[in-house]
């Protein structure tokens, strides 16, 4: 289901001999036929739809000689627009996410959300470690409403030192956000703070620190096989075996207004890159370390 559109599956039939599905549906009173798929197609999106209206959809099953099955069990669906899902330190993941009845956690707002929602997140702690999941959505703190900065230190996603703070790595394009957040705590082998692999999110108005690569790179941020655009970012105080700050790897994005300050590695302690080729404005690495006095920056068949 989505803004104006449903999309129904249902499990074929396994019998040799079947020609056809037939869809029904109901607002209200009886069911009639909608349309049908020809076998073995057993999905169908319904655009003819209103949000707020409840549908009701069932199947048959048509052979060769055109004898139909029985009804499959109905399914309802009410589809609706684009919503806001509130996420609070005073919420409960058994709400409804609404502003009154908000979730308590980020990664339940993931479970609820289609193409045209927002994530917004209240001031507070969130322990927890966060998945996309493939959504196309932004999750933004009240920064993203009021333009008030303050919001983005008191909106923080701590890892727990429990894996990578924040993970986008399931194709999410660039309506993807991330914003107004503080990002810290990450522990995990590499790609400790924030993780992006095949992807193309924005990331913006953030601060990244406290993050540790235990065996690898990318104590702050990993990025791998993407076009992201990183805006006002600051990344400090991370810290890998290879690489502290930032590793980015086949990146083809663009950072502006980035800090990268205080990270420190074995190796490289600001920012390694390999094989990429993107643009930067505005960029200060400063401060950072390492330990065997290797380079603070490291390019690599890039430009």
């Amino acid at each position: 289901w989505g803004n104006s559109r449903v999309f129904i599956s249902w499990t074929p039939n396994t019998e040799e001999d079947i020609w056809r599905y037939n869809i029904y549906r109901a607002d209200v009173g009886q069911q009639v036929l909608l349309d049908f798929t020809v076998h073995p197609i057993t999905s169908y999106l319904d655009e003819a739809v209103n949000n707020g209206t409840t549908y009701y959809y069932t199947v048959t099953a048509i052979d060769t000689a055109q004898n139909e099955s029985a009804f499959s069990d109905t399914i309802s669906v009410t589809p609706r627009g684009p919503t806001a899902f509130h996420i609070s330190n005073e919420g409960l993941d058994g709400g409804v996410g609404s502003i009154e009845a908000p979730f308590l956690t980020i990664q339940r707002g993931f479970s609820e959300v289609m193409e045209g929602d927002t994530i917004m997140v209240h001031p507070g702690i969130y322990y927890e470690n966060i998945n996309f999941n493939g959504n196309n959505i932004p999750v933004v703190s009240w920064w993203y409403t009021t333009g008030d900065s303050s919001y983005i230190s008191q909106t923080v996603i701590d890892g727990g030192q429990n894996g990578s703070v924040v993970t986008i790595e399931n194709g999410e394009n660039s309506t993807t956000v991330l914003r107004g957040f503080t990002i810290r705590n990450g522990l995990y082998t590499s790609a400790s703070g924030i993780k992006l692999y095949n992807t193309h999110p924005m990331l913006m108005d953030l601060i990244i620190e406290d993050n540790i690569a235990t065996s690898c790179c990318g104590g702050g941020i990993y990025i791998s096989y993407s076009n992201s655009i990183i805006s006002n970012v600051i990344i400090r105080n991370n810290t890998g075996t290879q690489t502290g700050g930032v590793l980015v790897r086949y990146f083809g994005g663009h950072l502006t207004n980035v800090e990268i300050t205080g990270n420190s590695a074995n190796y490289i302690g600001a920012f390694e890159i390999v094989r990429s080729s993107f643009s930067m404005e505005n960029v200060t690495i400063s401060d950072n370390s390492t330990n065997s006095g290797s380079s603070f920056i490291k390019l690599q068949e890039s430009s």
